[in-house]
């Protein structure tokens, strides 16, 4: 793919399907490259191909369930460069947290699925499974 042309925030905007307001955000992080200066002021165009390269790999590893914080190490905002044993434990630990929360998830499905099963769909709402098995008091151990 061709580098793009230098481009204003709206630009970048446009070319990374992002609104500027995230890459604001982005830049505030410092997720983000500097824009380029001239004269020790931004220009009109002060982003380039690198700045497109970060937010379209800032969005894959959000795809993947990264927080910003894990973005920012996956980087090496915090602390610097990464080598490929950083980047397996920092992605180890993402791995892990979705394993947690899939399990937590398996969990709520079996308790609620009986429950949506066992509704008969009709009646009264104080008949219903789902709705009697909210409000029951919790079990003290």
């Amino acid at each position: 793919m061709p580098a793009i042309a230098p481009a204003t925030i709206d630009g970048l905007s446009q070319l990374a399907d992002i609104d500027v307001d995230t890459i604001v955000k982005y830049e505030g992080l410092g997720l983000m490259p500097k824009p380029r200066l001239r004269s020790g002021r931004r220009t009109s165009t002060p982003y380039h191909q690198e700045h497109l390269d970060r937010l379209n790999f800032i969005r894959r590893a959000l795809a993947l369930g990264f927080s910003l914080e894990a973005v920012a190490d996956l980087l090496g905002v915090r602390g610097g460069m990464r080598t490929c044993g950083d980047i397996y434990l920092i992605a180890n630990r993402q791995l892990e947290e979705i394993r947690q929360r899939i399990a937590h998830l398996q969990q709520i499905e079996q308790q609620l699925a009986p429950l949506v099963e066992a509704c008969p769909r009709i009646g009264d709402a104080r008949g219903c499974p789902i709705w009697q098995a909210l409000q029951e008091h919790p079990k003290q151990a």
